[in-house]
């Protein structure tokens, strides 16, 4: 008579036989595979490497092939290169990428999406708004964003942070439109930050155009009778240099004529249809906003 306990110590063999047929990290290997729910076994140089598949999907075998949902691995810890490149969706605001050999999860604030294959990966970050200081990766956040309040342009930096890149004064702010960042630039005031193009206006009192350097914007004064004003094709700057005698058209209008040998400096003043000197100055003839001349 058989013993009654033999079936159950032939299933017991059967699943310790089982069991050491699993594979595992450290055996020699030709394929990735899945170790666990949640870990990838990694084919390199002919042994199996356990890598973290912390995403809700885990790791699944497809067939033969692995699907390592990493969305969800841990900020900080560090990524194999096979993942470089790769990037998934976090949720609807937030996606998780290697990013100098390390996890890590950068902001989406316009959603999220995936491009829907099996292995789920990103099809988009939508970064239309982005605050200065938010975390980024610039090998695929290439495209610049608006602060939350509408009223200035960032970009992602090679420090992993989305920064300030420039102010949007006028009416229209910054606004995204089809991932593209339009910034109203129509007001502007010296010393803002710019980089060309950049349109010339006129500063607020009309007595100069702003104009960027490269890096800041700048005023050049326009001495002319009708200072800085708009046009059709953007403004004008008049820099023709008021003499007494020299035709105007504002009354009241006031101009400073510059010494010219031993000519002292002259404060000028238009009646309706030319300059005449209102004052002749000991000293120099100056401007002083909003709209003051002054002998000195």
């Amino acid at each position: 008579m058989k013993p009654r306990f033999a079936p159950l110590f032939a299933l017991a063999l059967a699943l310790v036989s089982l069991d050491a047929c699993k594979p595992k990290a450290g055996d020699d290997c030709q394929a990735d595979t899945c170790g666990d729910e949640k870990t990838l076994l990694a084919c390199k140089s002919g042994k199996l490497l356990p890598l973290p598949c912390d995403g809700p999907k885990g790791c699944k075998l497809e067939g033969t092939t692995p699907r390592c949902d990493f969305s969800g691995n841990k900020v900080g810890s560090p990524c194999d290169d096979r993942f470089l490149g790769k990037r998934m969706c976090k949720g609807d605001k937030e996606a998780t990428t290697c990013q100098g050999g390390k996890w890590a999860v950068v902001g989406c604030s316009g959603g999220c999406t995936s491009d829907g294959g099996g292995e789920g990966l990103l099809k988009e970050c939508d970064t239309a708004t982005a605050k200065a200081g938010d975390a980024c990766d610039r090998s695929f956040q290439t495209k610049q964003g608006c602060e939350p309040d509408g009223k200035s342009v960032t970009e992602c930096t090679k420090e992993g942070k989305f920064a300030f890149v420039r102010n949007c004064r006028g009416p229209k702010g910054c606004k995204a439109k089809k991932g593209e960042v339009e910034c109203d630039l129509s007001v502007q005031l010296v010393g803002d930050p710019c980089t060309p193009p950049v349109p010339e206006i006129c500063s607020d009192d009309g007595a100069a155009i702003l104009l960027c350097d490269g890096t800041k914007m700048f005023e050049k004064m326009c001495t002319g009778p009708k200072g800085c004003s708009k046009t059709a094709d953007g403004v004008a700057c008049d820099l023709s240099v008021p003499t007494d005698g020299v035709p105007c058209q504002k009354k009241g209008q006031q101009a400073c004529q510059k010494p010219d040998g031993a000519e002292p400096a002259k404060l000028l003043e238009c009646d309706g249809k030319k300059f005449s000197v209102k004052k002749r100055c000991a000293g120099a003839c100056t401007f002083t906003r909003p709209s003051t001349y002054e002998c000195k």
